[in-house]
Protein backbone atom coordinates (compact mmCIF):
# COMPACT_ATOMS: atom_id res chain seq x y z
CA UNK A 1 0.00 0.00 0.00
CA UNK A 2 1.30 3.81 -0.42
CA UNK A 3 0.97 6.68 1.70
CA UNK A 4 0.32 10.12 0.58
CA UNK A 5 3.16 12.69 1.91
CA UNK A 6 2.07 15.29 -0.55
CA UNK A 7 1.63 17.97 2.25
CA UNK A 8 4.55 16.56 4.54
CA UNK A 9 8.25 17.12 4.52
CA UNK A 10 9.82 14.75 7.18
CA UNK A 11 8.43 10.89 7.82
CA UNK A 12 9.18 8.35 10.58
CA UNK A 13 9.06 4.75 10.06
CA UNK A 14 8.11 2.26 12.72
CA UNK A 15 9.46 -1.28 11.88
CA UNK A 16 8.80 -4.56 13.64
CA UNK A 17 9.86 -7.77 12.56
CA UNK A 18 9.14 -11.01 13.96
CA UNK A 19 10.80 -14.19 12.29
CA UNK A 20 10.56 -17.68 12.87
CA UNK A 21 13.38 -19.63 11.55
CA UNK A 22 15.62 -16.70 10.07
CA UNK A 23 15.03 -16.29 6.61
CA UNK A 24 18.46 -15.74 4.74
CA UNK A 25 18.22 -11.89 4.03
CA UNK A 26 15.41 -9.44 4.37
CA UNK A 27 15.59 -6.38 2.54
CA UNK A 28 13.77 -2.68 2.99
CA UNK A 29 13.42 -0.11 0.79
CA UNK A 30 11.65 3.12 1.50
CA UNK A 31 10.73 4.47 -2.09
CA UNK A 32 8.33 7.64 -3.23
CA UNK A 33 6.87 8.58 -6.06
CA UNK A 34 5.51 12.14 -8.12
CA UNK A 35 3.53 10.30 -10.42
CA UNK A 36 0.48 8.74 -9.05
CA UNK A 37 2.79 5.49 -8.35
CA UNK A 38 3.83 5.18 -11.87
CA UNK A 39 7.72 5.35 -11.25
CA UNK A 40 9.27 4.74 -7.71
CA UNK A 41 12.16 6.17 -6.57
CA UNK A 42 14.84 4.87 -3.55
CA UNK A 43 14.93 7.10 -0.57
CA UNK A 44 18.67 6.90 -0.05
CA UNK A 45 20.19 9.19 3.35
CA UNK A 46 23.62 9.94 3.42
CA UNK A 47 25.17 6.44 4.12
CA UNK A 48 22.42 3.26 3.06
CA UNK A 49 20.01 3.32 0.13
CA UNK A 50 18.15 0.59 2.40
CA UNK A 51 17.31 -1.48 5.61
CA UNK A 52 19.14 -5.43 5.17
CA UNK A 53 18.95 -7.75 7.82
CA UNK A 54 20.73 -10.88 8.14
CA UNK A 55 19.90 -14.04 10.07
CA UNK A 56 22.40 -12.67 12.74
CA UNK A 57 20.81 -9.20 13.13
CA UNK A 58 17.14 -10.25 12.76
CA UNK A 59 17.12 -13.36 15.94
CA UNK A 60 13.33 -14.06 16.46
CA UNK A 61 12.81 -9.98 15.94
CA UNK A 62 13.77 -6.56 15.88
CA UNK A 63 11.80 -3.20 16.33
CA UNK A 64 12.97 0.21 14.36
CA UNK A 65 12.77 3.76 13.81
CA UNK A 66 13.83 5.32 10.44
CA UNK A 67 13.45 9.22 10.22
CA UNK A 68 13.83 11.21 6.65
CA UNK A 69 12.40 13.90 4.47
CA UNK A 70 9.42 13.01 2.35
CA UNK A 71 10.57 13.42 -0.83
CA UNK A 72 7.48 12.87 -3.12
CA UNK A 73 3.54 12.62 -3.01
CA UNK A 74 3.54 9.10 -2.82
CA UNK A 75 5.75 7.18 0.28
CA UNK A 76 5.97 3.16 0.25
CA UNK A 77 7.85 0.05 1.80
CA UNK A 78 9.33 -2.30 -0.41
CA UNK A 79 10.40 -5.49 0.84
CA UNK A 80 11.83 -8.73 -0.50
CA UNK A 81 13.00 -11.47 1.13
CA UNK A 82 15.36 -14.39 0.54
CA UNK A 83 15.68 -18.05 2.27
CA UNK A 84 11.82 -18.33 2.76
CA UNK A 85 10.30 -21.36 3.21
CA UNK A 86 7.49 -23.00 4.90
CA UNK A 87 8.90 -22.73 8.04
CA UNK A 88 11.63 -20.02 7.72
CA UNK A 89 8.99 -17.13 8.03
CA UNK A 90 8.69 -13.13 9.11
CA UNK A 91 5.85 -10.69 9.56
CA UNK A 92 6.19 -7.47 9.23
CA UNK A 93 4.13 -4.51 11.01
CA UNK A 94 5.12 -1.01 9.68
CA UNK A 95 3.50 2.38 10.66
CA UNK A 96 4.48 5.62 8.73
CA UNK A 97 4.05 8.82 10.52
CA UNK A 98 4.35 11.90 8.32
CA UNK A 99 4.65 15.79 9.51
CA UNK A 100 5.14 19.17 8.73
Amino acid sequence: STFDTSGYRYFILYLNLAAAGSPTDIVFSIQFSNDSGTTWFTFQNDFWADLRYTPGAIGSGLTECVFGKALGRLMRLRTVATGTTATLTFTISAFIEAYD
